[in-house]
């Protein structure tokens, strides 16, 4: 049977999940293309040592519709973003540290591990990644 992983990220509130690049267990999620996390005085990240860099995002059912990308770069450049294979709209990254909103479409994910590929031009620091997490109403249906 598949090991469901969907559970793994950290609950931040009702309605949002985090990937934190600094906790052990989500190390695994860093994929081909990272450095080993590393931090400064503003905290723990990993760095984008290929030009393209994945992400292994368990997605529950309703998941990751949006999910907001905290990024650092040292100069604007682009950032193209890949999920499961489809290119989404490419974002434009400032200097320093930023958080970045993605509108995954349903068509680009899926239910389980999905493949997030960030490519830089050049290297970008990641922080965290935050998934929108599918609020289920426990209020009977009138």
């Amino acid at each position: 049977a598949p090991i469901d992983l969907t559970e793994q990220l950290e609950q931040v509130d009702g309605a949002t999940k985090r990937l934190h690049v600094a906790r052990d267990h989500h190390r695994l999620f860093l994929g081909v293309g990272w450095s080993p996390v590393t931090s400064d005085e503003t905290g723990p990240f990993a760095v984008t040592i290929q030009g393209d860099a994945e992400v292994l995002l368990p997605c529950g059912e309703g998941d990751c519709r949006t999910i907001a990308v905290q990024l650092w770069s040292d100069a604007g450049q682009r950032v193209d973003i890949t999920v499961n294979g489809a290119h989404l709209d490419p974002l434009t990254v400032g200097a320093g540290w930023s958080v970045y909103r993605v509108a995954i479409p349903a068509s680009a994910r899926h239910v389980g591990m999905n493949s997030l590929v960030i490519g830089p031009q050049r290297p970008v620091r990641l922080a965290d990644i935050s998934v929108d997490h599918a609020v289920r109403s426990t209020r009977p249906s009138e």
